[in-house]
């Protein structure tokens, strides 16, 4: 959880930074790999994925600091994302893929458009959205813990 707040604000910035500085070459990049997420049917290739538009979206930044800081942080979001894709009640990797493209797209369009503001309130949705499944697969463990 406190990852996930803090991904908050390395994310909307990230996105805002894109939206003022990708080229025609990171928005085909960031196309490419929602396409890929489309039509992803295996669980562990989603998550590469994910990982991978949001390195791509921390390249549109021009800003080196902002790609480490991504690939170091990407080593450990992967077993969180693999939460929601193992054991009792998990996500097909479709669901996941398709509820993931979503926020994705509605980043993408933003920093397409060269919205600063749009992508950072697109980003922050998104990791809106990452928090509270989280919170509820914490939440769902403790229960199933007491019964």
């Amino acid at each position: 959880m406190k990852l996930l707040e803090m991904r908050t604000a390395l994310e909307t910035e990230m996105a805002a930074l894109a939206a003022e500085r990708r080229t025609a070459a990171d928005l085909k990049a960031l196309e490419l790999l929602l396409a890929a997420m489309e039509v992803s049917e295996d669980g562990s290739q989603s998550m590469v994925i994910d990982r991978a538009f949001h390195a791509a979206i921390a390249g549109a930044t021009r800003n080196d600091y902002y790609v480490r800081f991504a690939d170091f942080l990407g080593l450990r979001l992967i077993p969180s994302r693999a939460l929601y894709l193992v054991g009792e009640g998990a996500m097909k990797p479709q669901e996941y893929a398709r509820v993931i493209n979503a926020d994705h797209r509605a980043i993408y369009h933003a920093i397409a458009a060269g919205n600063p503001d749009g992508a950072r309130e697109a980003a922050r949705l998104h990791m809106r959205s990452s928090y509270e499944r989280y919170a509820a697969l914490q939440l769902k463990g403790r229960s199933e813990q007491i019964t």
